[in-house]
């Protein structure tokens, strides 16, 4: 949930229902641990990982196993949280995403080349780089994705995690910011208003006789403008949206200071 940005999904859903979809298995209590524990430190170790690399929280738990990441709780939740940060990145660069995604299936390069229809000679670098593997098309992740029965989401190059709240959206200085990455990212920054509120068409062409361009802070964002005395409603996808999203508040970051997120 977190990962996705998704906070409506998290109150709603319990910490079993969540847990089964993380790990695929039922939940079972321990009441004996402590709350600083390092189950705990571990939950707080892989959300560093996340933000600090965007790295997906799947690809993390597949490469380094939950049990490995509680492993190294006597040795680093004394000392800085980058240590392990940077622990887990050497791990992550030096261990092939594909081998262990195939030997989990107990599948060969050759096997898996006749399931899925890709030459042998790309899985080959495939299982010798996991960067090969996550610059591969689509089209072949898709297919090794339901093969081995996980989600794409694990093949993604960076998370979509932001720690931050949303609430931060509402505020003027950070609505500035946003906005201007907006116009940017469209490339026109000519006599703009803004909507937070949805608005039709006709109202849209009324605003557009005073405007060039109106920029729509509410769900979904994205510009309305007239091209070719056609009204067109361009809004961002999700991979644009965190894009402009992530960059706004590092410049939020730079302009305030002492801001706690």
């Amino acid at each position: 949930c977190f990962e996705n940005n998704d906070l409506q999904d998290f109150m709603t859903k319990s910490i079993e229902t969540i847990t089964k979809e993380i790990f695929g298995k039922e939940v079972v209590y321990n009441y004996t641990h402590e709350l600083i524990n390092p189950y705990y430190w571990a939950g707080l170790s892989i959300m560093e990982i996340m933000m600090n690399l965007n790295v997906p929280l799947k690809r993390i738990l597949l490469i380094m196993p939950l049990k490995e990441i509680i492993g190294c709780f006597d040795v680093y939740h004394e000392v800085h949280p980058k240590q392990f940060v940077n622990h887990y990145l050497e791990i992550e660069n030096s261990r092939s995403l594909f081998r262990i995604l195939r030997n989990e299936k107990g599948l060969s390069i050759s096997k898996i080349s006749v399931l899925t229809g890709i030459k042998q000679s790309l899985l080959q670098y495939f299982d010798y780089s996991s960067a090969t593997l996550l610059a591969t098309s689509f089209s072949n992740l898709n297919k090794l994705s339901r093969l081995f029965d996980v989600s794409l989401d694990v093949f993604k190059k960076k998370s979509s995690y932001v720690p931050y709240s949303n609430s931060i959206i509402y505020s003027k200085e950070f609505n500035n910011i946003f906005v201007n990455i907006i116009v940017d990212y469209y490339g026109d920054k000519q006599n703009i208003t803004i909507t937070n509120t949805y608005i039709d068409d006709k109202e849209a062409r009324k605003i557009l006789n005073h405007y060039h361009l109106i920029v729509d802070i509410a769900n979904p964002f994205g510009v309305i403008y007239i091209s070719s005395n056609r009204l067109i409603r361009k809004y961002l996808s999700k991979e644009e949206f965190m894009f402009i999203y992530i960059n706004s508040i590092e410049v939020l970051k730079s302009r305030v200071e002492g801001l706690v997120f």
